[in-house]
């Protein structure tokens, strides 16, 4: 199967483009039909098709950092794409990182700004606690630079939308 939208070929069950998000039209009792995965691995993955909290259907990784890994999923109960952000198992053993982890969701959630992505839900109930979010399609700065480096207007538009950012936060 294709999408609609964009042409991408659709491999699973999902009722949404793993590429950009158009609803494939699949009939809603096929999420209803998938497991609960388990905590992360010690390699630090979840397996794509994983549904996690009764809802969440891991779709692909789309970011990893020092203390976490991002997965684009679906909530199969609202029908749409959100992020998933976990902190990383050995670090979920640890009372001050995971209560850091919980700060920093709060923190975040308590902001409301175009240009910050809005935090749904924490988490934290499990062996390994992740935050639902916003999914918002794109590439992180760092791929962006090294793919090509931006021009000056460029740059220019990234700082004012961050400078704006944080204007209204602080």
């Amino acid at each position: 199967m294709h999408c609609s939208n964009c042409q991408a070929e659709i491999l699973d069950n999902s009722p949404f483009c793993s590429k950009c998000g158009t609803p494939t039209h699949v009939p809603h009792d096929a999420a209803a039909t998938a497991t609960h995965s388990p905590p992360l691995s010690p390699g630090g993955e979840l397996p794509s098709g994983a549904v996690l909290a009764g809802k969440y259907r891991i779709i692909e990784i789309v970011g990893r950092g020092g203390m976490g890994i991002v997965y684009k999923a679906e909530d199969t109960k609202l029908h749409r794409l959100v992020a998933l952000k976990f902190i990383l198992s050995e670090m979920a053993r640890n009372q001050a990182a995971r209560e850091r982890f919980v700060v920093e969701a709060r923190a975040a959630a308590a902001l409301s700004h175009p240009n910050i992505c809005t935090i749904h839900e924490i988490h934290d109930e499990a062996e390994t606690p992740f935050i639902e979010m916003e999914y918002i399609q794109g590439q992180n700065l760092k791929k962006r630079i090294k793919e090509h480096p931006l021009g000056v207007s460029e740059v220019v538009d990234l700082a004012i939308q961050v400078a704006e950012a944080l204007e209204d936060v602080y």
